[in-house]
């Protein structure tokens, strides 16, 4: 198991040649062709309960995860500020039950953000109070998971404990939604297996989904649908048999992951969010900022590690618009 850790630490970490995303942050505007908006934006349009939630403070943190301060949830989510470098603290759940299915949500159509799309268990942010606040072992963003958790899906406490939730790595990674609104954040990815009662908050979740490795293939094969597929290089290993989460991941990564490909990505023309499967280590590669070189020792260390249990052929998948990014499905 250490074995695998050590590869794992050693190959998902970014090439020493991406830039930090702070840097390139003001290359944005020219992208994306953002005009300069006043943090005084209007919510009269948006949902009441939504707009309650704006208010909200987020954790303010620097690019080393540093905490420095806390801001409303809506001025964290205006890119007039993420332009400006603000940044958050957040989280992201990827929830399996007992038959290896990842349980999906399709976010409700009145979110402010990214609204309609599909994204894995539960993504949200721990909140700048003295329960969330603490960093020993995560607890504040697990306590702060296990309350979205009960928010959004109606998941008893008692159902994910917090020794549950196992720590993958942390991702800094910005994403904007509609020109608007985006998300610029620190985000730690939990895993945790649990069957769960669900009782789905309508405000906040459109649909729910437990798919299998098979069944997350299928729908990624389909172009029209949720993705579309790379075509140029075959990168991973695919097993329908494979189990996400079987043996307990325990901090593959502390160190924080640069998303740097997201610094330059459209807003989303696909009904997935770009936060699913977000660079779990093992499982997604940026390929556009890796040299060749790297690209095979990291398919030669996943193989190594044997962290699926079969090779049957090699196939990678992308959604949202190019520049892609990778997930071995």
């Amino acid at each position: 198991a250490m074995m695998q850790i050590n590869i794992f630490k050693k190959l998902v970490r970014p090439h020493k040649s991406i830039p930090n995303p702070l840097s390139v942050i003001s290359k944005i505007n020219s992208i994306l062709q953002l005009k300069k908006m006043s943090v005084n934006v209007s919510l009269d349009s948006y949902d009441r309960e939504q707009v309650k939630l704006m208010e909200e403070m987020c954790i303010l943190v620097d690019e080393n995860d540093r905490r420095i301060g806390a801001d409303s949830k809506k001025n964290c989510h205006l890119m007039a500020n993420i332009n400006k470098g603000l940044l958050h603290r957040a989280f992201s759940v990827f929830l399996f039950n007992s038959e290896n299915k990842l349980l999906l949500q399709q976010r409700s159509d009145d979110k402010i953000t990214f609204p309609g799309l599909w994204t894995n268990t539960c993504c949200s942010h721990p909140l700048n109070t003295p329960l969330e606040l603490k960093e020993d072992d995560q607890i504040g963003v697990r306590r702060a998971a296990q309350r979205k958790l009960n928010h959004e899906l109606g998941i008893n406490y008692e159902q994910v404990p917090l020794d549950n939730f196992s720590f993958l790595t942390r991702i800094h990674y910005l994403a904007p939604s509609d020109g608007i609104w985006g998300e610029h954040e620190v985000d730690y990815v939990l895993i945790i297996r649990a069957n769960v009662d669900l009782e789905v908050n309508e405000n906040e979740v459109k649909a729910v989904e437990y798919l299998s490795l098979e069944d997350l293939r299928k729908r990624f094969n389909n172009p029209g649908e949720m993705c579309k597929e790379l075509s140029d290089k075959e990168l991973f290993g695919s097993n329908e048999n494979s189990d996400f989460s079987e043996s307990e991941p325990e901090f593959l990564d502390t160190s924080i992951s640069n998303d740097t490909n997201s610094l330059f990505v459209e807003p989303p023309q696909s009904p997935f969010h770009r936060t699913t499967f977000q660079e779990i280590p093992g499982l997604v590669l940026y390929k556009q900022f890796l040299p060749q070189e790297q690209q095979d020792e990291l398919v030669d260390g996943i193989i190594a590690a044997n962290y699926f249990n079969t090779q049957e052929s090699n196939q990678a998948m992308c959604f949202g618009d190019l520049p892609p990014f990778i997930i071995k499905v």
